[in-house]
């Protein structure tokens, strides 16, 4: 399946980038696998584009669809951890 590319004069109204931040110092982001997260992610919102692990251990989220992304941002924990999801604001705009 080829991803969809969006005509430059018309860009999509969601935010294509989210960023996941753990709210629990008990359990945080960087200590699950990636491979976990990755596929908690799949099970909440579908397959998404690209996942990226940050060096402060959360992640940012590059997705294609609307409904994904609104299921992200519904979502309050991958793999029993809670998290925070949010548009990422500074790469919408790049």
């Amino acid at each position: 399946m080829q991803p969809y590319s969006y005509p430059m004069d018309n860009p999509p109204l969601f935010p294509r980038f989210l960023f996941g931040q753990g709210t629990d110092l008990q359990k945080p982001l960087n200590k699950l696998s990636p491979f976990a997260i990755k596929k908690s992610i799949e099970s909440i919102a579908g397959n998404p584009k690209k996942v990226t692990r940050l060096r402060s251990g959360n992640i940012t989220i590059e997705i294609e669809r609307e409904s994904h992304a609104n299921n992200l941002l519904r979502s309050t924990s991958f793999l029993n951890t809670p998290v925070k999801t949010t548009p990422h604001w500074s790469l919408e705009a790049s």
